[in-house]
């Protein structure tokens, strides 16, 4: 197990506009959250309109702060004069984050895990 490195050890940190702050891994606390929020988001972020971001901030723009209050460094009374935009690009920000940890290092860690074996199914 020694041979494992830390899928990610620290904190990202990323500006938008005048803010800055660190976006933190997923928490396993927060991971149905995440999905749901990312599934929404996808859409969007492969087919942005004025509409659909209204749509998803209408929707799903208090689960979004919630889940960046937990995941991000971003100081809490900033959500109350945050736009729009900026509340998408944090989110997509935290997609991007997450997302090298699940398609890269954590393949590469499983396989530590098993030995370095590659599997024969499928």
């Amino acid at each position: 197990m020694k041979e494992l490195k830390t899928i990610y050890p620290a904190p990202a940190t990323e500006t938008v506009g005048d803010l800055t702050a660190e976006l933190y891994q997923i928490k396993i606390r927060n991971a149905q959250a995440y999905a749901e929020l990312t599934g929404a988001l996808a859409p969007l972020l492969a087919s942005p309109s004025e509409a659909a971001c209204a749509a998803f901030c209408a929707k799903h723009g208090d689960a979004a702060v919630k889940l960046l209050q937990d995941q991000t460094s971003i100081d809490p009374a900033s959500f109350d004069t945050m736009s729009s935009n900026d509340l998408i690009i944090w989110m997509a920000l935290l997609m991007l984050r997450n997302a090298e940890a699940f398609s890269h290092a954590l393949p590469e860690a499983m396989q530590n895990l098993s030995g370095g074996a590659k599997s024969t199914n499928g």
